[in-house]
């Protein structure tokens, strides 16, 4: 008898706790939409700035390459 009332008690709960994630997952799926959408945003800044560091390093590279040549062409090195 003991047994049994533990197991009907066990089956109410899981049915209490399948009521509350049914009743939770359409919040969960919008919440988890909503951060896969910002983690895109994200991720657009992030090219872009990675984009823009190549951008400087490139012309910081041809002004370190050319400055010397051009001091050397007028004389100053």
């Amino acid at each position: 008898m003991k047994v049994e009332k533990y197991r009907e008690d066990i089956q109410g709960r899981l049915v209490r706790i399948e009521t509350i994630i049914e009743e939770r997952l359409p919040r969960i799926d919008d919440t988890l939409t909503r951060i896969e959408q910002h983690l895109g945003v994200q991720n657009g800044r992030i090219r872009t700035l990675e984009d823009s560091k190549l951008k400087v390093y490139t012309i910081v590279g041809v002004i370190s390459f050319f400055t010397p040549i051009i001091l050397k062409a007028i004389g100053v090195l």
